[in-house]
């Protein structure tokens, strides 16, 4: 698996209100780490022991050399990783919220640099799929170079699939890759924002009309819709104590491509994609605590013995 896309070093915080002009809350604790689409979704194959590359932009700043010695600290091959002089690493402050919800105050840098020509076609051809993660937040890879790479992906024979930002302003980037798109993997909001569809039946089938051959919309508590080759079916989440939601979107869509990758069918990539999301869930951060594929497959059992 190859992935591009969005890559930030992540600052979470606990602050109920934020300072004025001449104001100062003191924070009872912080926590600083990687984050970002790509990078936590490389994160999340990296603990499955999928093979695969991350492709992205970090500036040349002591955040850029945090997030890539903390992805390579962590078994992610970061031979990829480009060093962007021009512009800074990624960065976030991420306010979560007692219920794990969040806010976010984001600067992208970087990422806006990073393009297909960041991506060399030798590893291409080596690899099963190519993913980009965070479309939309990206001005030099959305739209046309991204349906461009994309079509010559393809016509090497290679899947395709991306999971989306929250950046629905623009959409239409996410148009015209749809037509070039093997898998789409997208929450509600995004696919109500972008499709002007209400329900996830509705929407999957916007896109399914559009090219997509299938599409995952993640539902939050109420788990996910899946839909490809003339079927959909809602798998619904497996309950936790959520304590940051932070990242959970990326733990899904890591555990739907690799299910996809194996060749299981869409319940079952689904769920395989509900378990790392609820895993996530339970702790601060968009990258989780380590685990591994046993722990998950432990996991995955409990639960569906429990709700059988």
């Amino acid at each position: 698996l190859l992935l591009i896309g969005l890559s930030t070093l992540d600052v979470f915080i606990r602050c109920a209100d934020f300072p004025r002009i001449d104001d100062r809350v003191y924070l009872p604790d912080y926590k600083m780490v990687p984050g970002g689409s790509a990078a936590n979704m490389a994160f999340c194959l990296s603990c499955l022991g999928v093979p695969m590359l991350l492709c992205t932009r970090v500036g040349r700043d002591p955040a850029g050399s945090m997030v890539r010695e903390y992805l390579r600290g962590r078994g992610v091959d970061t031979k990829l990783i480009v060093e962007d002089a021009a512009h800074p690493t990624g960065f976030s402050i991420i306010n979560i919220a007692e219920n794990g919800q969040f806010a976010l105050l984001h600067c992208i840098g970087a990422n806006n640099a990073i393009s297909p020509t960041d991506l060399p076609w030798h590893e291409v051809e080596r690899a099963d799929m190519v993913h980009a993660g965070g479309v939309m937040s990206m001005e030099a890879l959305d739209g046309a170079p991204l349906a461009q790479l994309f079509r010559r992906v393809r016509a090497a024979g290679k899947r395709t699939s991306l999971h989306t930002s929250r950046n629905t302003g623009r959409k239409a980037a996410l148009w015209e890759v749809l037509s070039e798109l093997d898998v789409l993997i997208t929450n509600h909001k995004e696919a109500r924002e972008v499709s002007g569809a209400d329900s996830p039946e509705s929407a999957a089938h916007w896109f399914h009309n559009r090219g997509v051959g299938t599409v995952a919309i993640t539902l939050g508590p109420a788990g996910v819709f899946a839909s490809g080759g003339g079927c959909g079916s809602m798998v619904p989440a497996f309950p936790v104590a959520a304590v940051d939601t932070t990242g959970c979107g990326d733990g899904f869509a890591a555990g739907f491509v690799d299910g996809v990758l194996r060749g299981d069918d869409l319940v079952a990539c689904a769920r395989w994609g509900n378990a790392i999301g609820a895993h996530c869930a339970q702790s601060v951060g968009a990258m989780p605590t380590p685990f591994t594929r046993n722990e998950l497959q432990t996991f995955l059992r409990n639960k569906l013995q429990v709700n059988s």
